[in-house]
């Protein structure tokens, strides 16, 4: 910045001055504006979600739990049946902690030989169509 030495310069520099002062409470405004947009609980809410569920793993722990939980309900099913007998629905529950907890640790490779039989079983149905 150079020397001021008239009264004409010092206004120039003073509106100039002035000029950066409103552009920059503008461009405050308008990030305050987009702050608090970005802080009410609706927005704050979305983003926490919107960030969980894009991460790839909770997208799996997701799935792995899902199998799990209804691989446990189905063994528990067909072990209890329609029993009210209480000791067929104790080792049902048993049985259906066991199985979850099983498929939840190996879910990969059930995911993987799942994988495997169902395209065995779409080559043998597209063998079947073509002959």
């Amino acid at each position: 910045m150079q020397k001021i030495t008239t009264v004409n310069e010092l206004r120039i520099e003073i509106e100039r001055m002035e000029s950066l002062r409103d552009a920059d409470l503008i461009l405050l405004r308008e990030q305050l504006k987009i702050t608090q947009d970005g802080l009410t609980p609706i927005n704050l809410i979305k983003k926490t979600f919107k960030n969980i569920f894009s991460s790839p793993e909770v997208k799996t722990s997701l799935v792995n739990a899902t199998l799990g939980i209804t691989s446990g309900m189905v063994a528990e099913k067909i072990i209890v049946g329609k029993s009210h007998n209480p000791i067929t629905k104790i080792m049902g529950a048993a049985i259906k902690f066991l199985v979850t907890n099983k498929v939840v640790k190996n879910a990969d490779e059930i995911k993987m030989v799942g994988a495997m039989i169902m395209n065995k079983i779409i080559k043998k149905t597209v063998e079947n169509k073509e002959s």
